[in-house]
């Protein structure tokens, strides 16, 4: 289940944190904190893992003793990456660098302040956040649903051919924002096609987590989009509308994209995707596709002309429904 806010804090400022809690919860909103939603069994890091990625924001409450703790300064550093940092002081110890750049409001007296945080929650997130542990804008529609498994057996070769398809981004590629085109050796689109249930969720999300864990291996934007939301039935007319509309304010497309044919919608996001180093993640897409009922030529092909489009200008070397991966 995903929380509002999840509070980082300094064990010594326990007295605080508890008495936050209270007042977020009288607010309306869910808050996960180690004291009160640990399971006295559990596996408390996994626990609090997942509670970070499934918060909406992270609460970090700086304090002379928590800018001194790894726990806290290791949660911030995952805000931070995740863009929903919320920064309160309640002494006169600053944040450390680099968190020093994230506003940060006093809290002096939390019954007169608490307004304050409260309109910090409602506030957008700071853009900036990721950038100043150069780390990479994110948006994961799944992070709180994301299907995670602690072990992934038999699929060595595809995590591999993964990685080495994210390592030959490495190549130069001065002018493919403008041509779309690929450099010599770079694979720019895998696909893994296969029936429902065989895991394909879970091995893109083990992937996912490893490049997490690996401080993103230097991508500068990651984009995760599943269209399960629509049913998993081939039978189901699926619509690429809300992620196009979605994902190119997101990439920051400043046009009205109202007016733009599915075609001219894919070709915008394809620059922006192209336009830096980006790990676009499209999971789900079986409402969008023929049905295997549909005869040998079209079965299993998108039906989606906007889709379908997107992933030719990102692959423009081979055809989109014969090959695995370019």
């Amino acid at each position: 289940m995903a929380n509002d806010i999840f509070i980082s804090y300094s064990r010594k400022d326990v007295a605080f944190a508890r008495a936050l809690e209270e007042k977020l919860n009288g607010a309306g909103l869910s808050v996960w904190r180690d004291e009160t939603r640990l399971a006295p069994a559990g596996v408390f890091t996994t626990e609090i893992a997942s509670a970070l990625r499934r918060a909406r924001r992270v609460l970090v409450v700086w304090s002379a003793e928590s800018a001194t703790s790894d726990w806290v300064l290791d949660e911030a550093r995952f805000a931070c990456g995740h863009c929903k940092m919320l920064s309160i002081r309640i002494d006169n110890a600053r944040p450390p660098n680099p968190f020093s750049q994230v506003n940060a409001i006093r809290v002096q007296d939390l019954r007169a302040d608490f307004d304050k945080i409260i309109s910090l929650f409602h506030a957008a997130p700071e853009p900036m956040q990721a950038n100043i542990f150069g780390l990479p804008q994110l948006f994961d529609q799944k992070a709180n649903n994301f299907f995670v498994v602690d072990h992934l057996i038999g699929r060595t070769e595809e995590l591999t051919s993964l990685q080495r398809a994210w390592n030959s981004g490495i190549a130069l590629r001065d002018e493919v924002p403008e041509k779309l085109g690929a450099p010599p050796g770079k694979h720019n689109v895998m696909i893994f096609h296969a029936m429902g249930g065989a895991g394909k969720t879970a091995l893109i999300t083990t992937y996912y987590r490893l490049m997490e864990r690996g401080g993103w291996m230097g991508a500068e934007a990651v984009y995760v989009w599943s269209f399960y939301s629509q049913g998993t039935d081939e039978q189901r007319q699926g619509s690429t509308d809300e992620f196009f509309f979605h994902a190119l304010n997101w990439f920051g497309y400043k046009g009205n994209i109202s007016n733009l044919s599915p075609n001219r919608r894919a070709l915008e996001l394809a620059k922006l995707v192209a336009s830096r180093r980006t790990l676009l993640v499209l999971d789900g897409i079986e409402p969008l596709q023929w049905p295997t009922t549909q005869g040998r030529l079209i079965a299993g092909s998108l039906k989606d002309t906007a889709l379908r489009e997107l992933l030719t200008y990102l692959c423009p070397l081979i055809r989109f429904e014969a090959e695995k991966r370019c």
